[in-house]
């Protein structure tokens, strides 16, 4: 999903479960992987490539889905800045 000015754009695609078994399996790997890190650095490596993946597909929608409402506090201490 590439940014478009002036097109809003949904967190559908992010938070909605995948539609095919492929992609449930994946995205299971990697919260098990998540899950079984030792501590929120781990998590933060792991992480790190799909959030600035994010981050430069759309930095809005980026911004909005890790606001403090939306992600637990141990996912949000493992994918953002502050």
């Amino acid at each position: 999903m590439m940014s478009t000015a002036g097109k809003r754009q949904s967190s559908r695609p992010y938070s909605a479960p995948p539609a095919d078994s492929f992609t449930t399996g994946a995205v299971l790997d990697a919260a098990a992987r998540l899950l079984e890190g030792p501590d929120p650095v781990t998590a933060r490596i792991r992480m790190e490539p799909l959030v600035k993946r994010l981050r430069q597909t759309n930095l809005a929608l980026s911004t909005y889905l890790r606001r403090p409402a939306w992600i637990s506090v141990p996912l949000r201490a493992a994918v953002c800045d502050d």
